[in-house]
């Protein structure tokens, strides 16, 4: 699988996991190594601080923007590949107004459970795509050889691309890689961990003022 589908397959994978079971929106290793600084620092100030990263870390809600945003972003195309519509997420319980933002749509059968406040809110979406067939099923195609990315390399106006031009010599946290590259920390994360994982990032000391892990190029 091409790393463009690979993302999309996480981005639709990581925010329907986080609807069954928020918790694991989490990123614990992050809240744990809070709670350590928390007990090793002896500056009450710093505690504090420290206490209002580990409250907001431990709390999904603080996640679920990020991973609804990488599920619109992403899960049209997903669901182009996989043959998959709207209905199919909605009965997996993604809300309508989510749905719309992705540019799919629902059926007539499906709409009969939605709500009239939940009816409401999508009807408030504007929707931006072509799709105006809710039922539609678009085949699968099949990319050229000159359109498949290879697996080194990144679309600069994707995402992933935008994050990895955002890269520096210079340390760098999720939260100012995604600031710098104007896109979720959920896309950095994932995109942090693969590169970790092929030798091309490199973790270094925790930020001096936040506490949050960093990471370098190899």
């Amino acid at each position: 699988m091409v790393r463009g589908a690979r993302v999309a397959d996480e981005a639709v994978r990581a925010y329907m996991e986080a609807l069954q079971d928020p918790n694991s929106a989490v990123d614990w290793d992050h809240v744990d190594d809070l709670a350590g600084q928390i007990t090793e620092a002896t500056d009450p100030v710093r505690r504090v601080l420290l206490r209002s990263q580990w409250r907001q870390a431990s709390d999904p809600a603080t996640y679920i923007p990020d991973l609804e945003a990488d599920f619109v972003a992403f899960a049209g195309q997903w669901a182009e590949a996989n043959q998959v519509i709207g209905d199919d997420f909605f009965y997996e319980g993604v809300p309508l107004p989510v749905l719309r933002q992705a540019g799919l749509n629902i059926s007539d059968e499906a709409a009969g459970w939605v709500d009239e406040d939940e009816m409401r809110a999508a009807e408030e979406v504007v929707d931006t795509t072509d799709r105006s067939e809710s039922t539609r099923v678009v085949p699968v195609s099949t990319p050229t050889p000159s359109a498949t990315p290879t697996a080194g390399s990144e679309d600069p106006d994707s995402p992933t691309g935008r994050a990895v031009a955002a890269m520096t010599e210079q340390p760098f946290t999720v939260a100012e890689l995604a600031e710098q590259a104007d896109v979720s920390r959920t896309v950095v994360r994932q995109l942090i961990e693969r590169m970790e994982a092929d030798g091309e990032l490199i973790k270094g000391e925790p930020d001096e003022e936040t506490g949050d892990s960093t990471w370098r190029r190899a």
